[in-house]
């Protein structure tokens, strides 16, 4: 009994593709080190929104204390 052929995604099919022929892997180490330049920055920026959404704001705001220094600051003065 044959089993039915997987329909793939074209997308797919040609994204993997892409890779190969950009990395030409000669060994399972060379696809290894592709893998990871490749999910590398997606871990990555998946990990720093997880950050984000635990810690309610991003790494690179200025915070609550920078707000408020500058809100007293800018009352101090009038033009």
């Amino acid at each position: 009994m044959e089993m039915p052929r997987i329909k793939r995604n074209p997308k797919k099919v040609a994204l993997a593709q892409a890779i190969l022929e950009t990395y030409n892997p000669k060994s399972v180490e060379d696809m290894n080190n592709a893998l990871k330049d490749l999910f590398g920055p997606l871990f990555e920026s998946m990990l720093q929104g997880e950050m984000n959404n635990h810690l309610g704001y991003s790494s690179n705001d200025k915070g609550w204390y920078y707000v408020k220094k500058k809100y007293q600051l800018n009352r101090n003065f009038s033009i």
